[in-house]
């Protein structure tokens, strides 16, 4: 029985260190969120979102749910971050200069003008 102890108490304090570890890289990184509509503020799903670093060469993609929100989490903060947003029959959209700050979810709702 004393095995059978240590082996469980052994499997706990590798949970919690995978725990522990995946929280503080969560702390870490930034998050974008946000709602796309188009120019009547009718929702857009479907969009695609597609945030790009080029200093760093990092890219993060996210699609605009039913409801038309996105959501992008584990991103590398940081400054020069570029937001391109499209959907058939709209415009493309383009968000330059976004600032991600550390632990930080940002919200950046974006319109789509019909194209």
């Amino acid at each position: 029985m004393g095995n059978s102890v240590q082996k469980y108490s052994v499997l706990l304090t590798l949970a919690l260190a995978v725990v522990s570890a995946s929280l503080l890289n969560a702390q870490d990184a930034a998050s974008l969120t946000g709602t796309v509509t188009d120019a009547s503020s009718a929702v857009v799903p479907g969009a695609n979102i597609v945030l790009t670093n080029k200093s760093t060469n990092l890219t993060y993609k996210a699609v605009s749910s039913s409801n038309g929100s996105y959501s992008i989490a584990n991103i590398s903060p940081g400054p020069g971050y570029t937001e391109t947003v499209s959907r058939d029959g709209f415009q493309t959209t383009v968000l330059t200069g976004l600032y991600l700050n550390v632990g930080v979810t940002r919200s950046q709702d974006v319109k789509l003008a019909v194209g």
